[in-house]
């Protein structure tokens, strides 16, 4: 099985570099990419950070646990944003089905807690755009009447 050491001289190796220019690629010294290739010191997880990115292969890989050398795609700000708009989707509509289940005091309570702190943004400038927003929910009760009014 392949060690973090053997990895590393290899993906060095492979980008035909040297230790010094590793290193130097890396904002390390020499003598720590010497340390770490003849195995006597692990990278600490800032400089495995450092690695994965320089080398474009995962963790796994340098550590020896996975095989698999593909370049690990690095996501864009792009990338960043959209996972947290689907993130926030998911958790709104986790909260919406929560709220749903709630009997009716609670409800209003939610609501009143809900109704201050927008006013509360608001007053301090706070709140995102609503361009941002497009909400659609059906609970099971606007469901029924809309089929009972049918």
């Amino acid at each position: 099985m392949a060690t973090f050491a053997t990895r590393i001289k290899e993906q060095r190796l492979k980008h035909r570099l040297t230790q010094k220019g590793l290193a130097e690629k890396l904002g390390r010294s020499a003598q720590t990419v010497s340390l770490w290739e003849r195995g006597d010191r692990r990278p600490d997880w800032s400089a495995q950070i450092d690695l994965k990115e320089f080398f474009e292969v995962s963790i796994d890989y340098l550590s020896g646990a996975s095989d698999d050398d593909t370049p690990v795609k690095t996501q864009t700000s792009d990338d960043l944003y959209r996972q947290e708009i689907m993130d926030d989707d998911d958790e709104l509509y986790r909260m919406a089905v929560q709220m749903c289940q709630l009997s009716t005091e609670m409800r209003a309570m939610v609501n009143a807690v809900i109704k201050q702190a927008h006013r509360l943004d608001k007053e301090n400038d706070r709140l995102c755009p609503e361009q941002y927003h497009e909400v659609t929910i059906r609970s099971s009760y606007l469901l029924d009447r809309d089929t009972k009014n049918k």
